[in-house]
């Protein structure tokens, strides 16, 4: 729970968000490049043909899910949401369990 607490959820938000923007853009840049140069030479070009296609999309939906859960627990940690199970326990000891 110490990790949720310290662990700065804001930037971390923001640096998958840049992330995510320009992985999104490079996704549709290269389509759109890889289909025009396929169109002139008449062949066909999808959008997972070569590996680093693949890749790109894979990091693009890896930081998308990682952006989502930082805002999430950024907001939970601005709630005060990792300290309410401290102070729902203090008091409380091993004694009270047996």
């Amino acid at each position: 729970m110490v990790f949720f607490k310290k662990m700065p959820w804001g930037i971390v938000a923001g640096i998958c968000a840049i992330i995510v923007v320009f992985a999104t853009v490079g996704v549709v840049a290269l389509a759109l490049v890889l289909g025009g140069i396929a169109a002139q030479t008449n062949q066909v070009a999808g959008m997972f043909d070569e590996w680093y296609q693949v890749l790109l999309f894979v990091v693009d939906i890896i930081c998308g899910v990682l952006m989502i859960g930082s805002i999430v627990l950024f907001v939970l940690k601005k709630h005060g949401m990792f300290d309410k199970k401290e102070k729902m326990t203090e008091g409380i000891t091993d004694a009270d369990f047996k």
